[in-house]
């Protein structure tokens, strides 16, 4: 038998080594490695690094913990660097473990940067929670798995990256970066606590949420064979994403204040079986296939909602809309099984569904596959005409969107100004319909700003439709007396 030296000690703090074999406990204060040769390391009771020092693990190495106990980082630091050849386990000690049955690892609110790569987490309570404010812990090419949480940073921000999430509880809470990443099986996914949350290139599958409370960007993403796929937070961009073979694809949470807005584009919506897309808040949808779903499209909620440019196809019902403010215009919608478009609940609403096309131009069939007023006088009528059956092949970039496009002040009294700072914006022409569908004032020639003058309208929702260089864009003003 063979007695070490690992570091230097504060109450009782020791470390025994036998067949390879080191347990640790107690009080960490200067700098210190856990080497391969030494592994595993037993974590018999809690272990605390102590504020300015830090604990490295070499690759190759394995630390176990007893039930209850756990790793603590007091203001110090943690590097776990391992290798793809070599990497290092934290898992539970016991014979038969289960999730939870020890805390983690814990990284203190004034805690150092901590870095883990190629690290493998099993059975612990919190694989790593990191109250640290205002930091960013990174973790690359790392296996979660069969924690009851996984990566938990509720105060600052992570760098995920390259890492895989299986049957944890919740795989991952915080903001920032997570990129390139598997999430299976997990009770939720990604739950993002913060702005400027950015998810990209990772594959969520087979959980009950995939992703819930996002603010900021989600894009390349598949979102697949979830009970529910994204539970989205507000003011959020959601691009390029395919979410399919979901119970409900997406929904937008409810807010009214402060107004939020989300934008979702160039998705793929396919196949799920309750809702492809629920709309809860005022949002964009653009330029996404929505199809194969129970239902494609549910507005429930919000104002100001713009459809457009979408395919809306093949869907047991198209669009079911509450009673809401949208703007739907320059989509195909066609193909369903029983409506396309299905208005839910008496009101005298009047919905706005002009220029979009029905696969036909045959009034009576366009009608027969709407269920609104003209079927039960209780209910709202929409307003469908005059079809379209160009505007929404135009699948070209529409620079307005990712330009600055001011409309100011917005609520107005109906004198307002347009104006933004993309070039594209020569001799475009505008057209301002109220909620009904009529056309209320139009003008051409507008290069770049307009002061527009529509105050003898009364109070209400309008929609702008803008035609630049051949591309339609829809944006909302409200007028308020």
């Amino acid at each position: 038998m063979k007695l070490r030296l690992l570091a230097i000690f504060i109450f009782s703090v020791f470390a025994f080594s036998s067949l390879a074999q080191t347990s640790v406990k107690g009080l960490i204060s200067s700098n210190t490695a856990w080497t391969k040769i030494n592994s595993p390391y037993i974590v018999d009771s809690t272990v605390f690094v102590l504020p300015n020092t830090t604990l490295t693990i070499e690759p190759g190495v394995t630390v176990k913990f007893a039930d209850g106990q756990s790793l603590q980082i007091q203001d110090g630091a943690l590097i776990a660097m391992g290798t793809r050849m070599d990497s290092i386990t934290f898992t539970s000690n016991s014979s038969s473990p289960v999730k939870g049955i020890y805390p983690g690892i814990y990284l203190s609110v004034s805690s150092q940067l901590s870095q883990f790569n190629y690290c493998n987490f099993k059975y612990a309570d919190f694989a790593i929670q990191n109250d640290h404010v205002n930091d960013t812990l990174t973790a690359k090419n790392s296996v979660f798995e069969l924690n009851n949480n996984g990566l938990s940073c509720p105060f600052s921000f992570v760098g995920v990256d390259s890492c895989i999430f299986s049957s944890n509880g919740t795989a991952l809470i915080g903001g920032g970066t997570t990129q390139n990443s598997v999430f299976f099986q997990n009770q939720i996914g990604i739950a993002e606590s913060g702005q400027n949350s950015f998810v990209n290139n990772c594959i969520i599958s087979s959980g009950q949420t995939g992703i819930t409370g996002t603010a900021g960007k989600i894009v390349n993403t598949s979102v697949i064979y979830n009970q529910l796929g994204i539970d989205l937070g507000y003011n959020t961009v959601v691009d390029n994403c395919n979410i399919s073979s979901n119970g409900t694809g997406l929904i937008t949470q409810f807010n009214t204040c402060p107004p939020m807005w989300d934008s979702i584009r160039n998705c793929t919506i396919d196949s799920n079986t309750i809702k492809g897309v629920e709309i809860n808040l005022t949002s964009s949808i653009y330029k996404c296939n929505i199809r194969n779903n129970n239902v494609g499209l549910n507005i429930a909620n919000g104002t100001g909602i713009i459809v457009s440019k979408n395919y809306i196809e093949n869907n047991m019902t198209g669009i079911e809309m509450g009673i809401v403010d949208a703007y739907v215009s320059c989509n195909k919608i066609c193909g369903s099984s029983q409506y396309n478009v299905n208005v839910l609940y008496p009101s005298t609403k009047s919905y706005m569904m002009t220029h979009n096309y029905w696969c036909t131009s045959l009034i009576a069939s366009v009608d027969a596959k709407i269920f609104d007023g003209y079927d039960d006088p209780s209910f709202g009528h929409v307003h469908y005409l005059p079809l379209d059956s160009t505007c929404y092949l135009n699948t070209a970039v529409n620079e307005m969107e990712d330009a600055v496009f001011n409309l100011y002040p917005n609520p107005s009294t109906g004198k307002f100004i347009l104006e933004t700072n993309s070039s594209a914006w020569i001799n475009a022409e505008m057209e301002i319909y109220n909620s009904i569908g009529e056309k209320v004032y139009s003008i051409s020639g507008i290069d770049r700003k307009a002061n527009i003058d529509i105050s003898w309208c009364p109070e209400g929702i309008y929609f702008i439709r803008l035609y630049v260089q051949g591309i339609a864009s829809i944006r909302e003003v409200i007028i308020a007396k």
